[in-house]
């Protein structure tokens, strides 16, 4: 068996048994760390879940480090409403890009994982430390079919319309995507019209679930 590794694991939201994207910063944090050293950089708001349940474990389980970071004060009051959560994951991913350069230098990783959120729209701090990185599973590139678009409904038509428009954007050969999966040595990715979207610019990845699955009981 290969020696265990030092993985930075970027995990925006990452709680144990709340479902959705925590539970996915969970899952993986938790199987990841059965054969490597996992160290998950995420949110305070999941302190007090994640300690507690850390808590139950026994000795001899390997458990993940967890490292809290979050923006200022003032910052928090961006993060009501979808565009304002954005806007903060942006920002904290700037800044926690700083934050892993910082344990990096103290403690060099071997790899670093992007988990949550797992969506190929935004950047992820796990770029540039000079170490593979590994990006996902992503999605989202999936648009709505204008034949399923809401007419009757001018907001959820807007919603739609502007989202499918984003997704072109962004996948466009001058636009993020590519050089995203650039920057990373391995992609992830959630469905198969994100797999195909990356082998259009010349990208391989892996298609596999979004969340960790729970192997010791399959």
């Amino acid at each position: 068996m290969s020696p265990r590794k030092r993985v930075l694991l970027s995990a925006f939201a990452c709680e144990p048994y709340k479902g959705s994207e925590p539970e996915v910063g969970w899952q993986w944090a938790m199987q990841i760390s059965r054969f490597h050293d996992v160290t998950v950089l995420t949110r305070q708001q999941y302190r007090a879940p994640v300690e507690k349940v850390l808590q139950t474990f026994p000795p001899d389980r390997p458990k993940p480090e967890f490292i809290y970071f979050d923006l200022p004060v003032w910052a928090h009051r961006l993060g009501k409403g979808s565009v304002g959560l954005r806007t903060y994951y942006v920002l904290w991913q700037k800044k926690a890009h700083g934050v892993i350069s910082r344990i990096h230098r103290e403690k060099p990783f071997d790899v670093m994982h992007h988990v949550t959120i797992a969506t190929f729209r935004y950047p992820t701090a796990i770029w540039g430390h000079g170490v593979p990185s590994i990006w996902g599973p992503i999605g989202g590139i999936e648009s709505s079919p204008t034949q399923l678009f809401p007419w009757e409904h001018p907001t959820s038509l807007a919603v739609e319309a502007l989202r499918n428009l984003n997704n072109w954007i962004q996948s466009a050969p001058f636009a993020k995507l590519p050089k995203r999966a650039a920057a990373s040595t391995k992609t992830l990715v959630s469905t198969l019209e994100m797999q195909k979207a990356l082998a259009k610019f010349g990208f391989a990845s892996r298609l596999m679930p979004t969340i960790g699955l729970e192997t010791e009981k399959m």
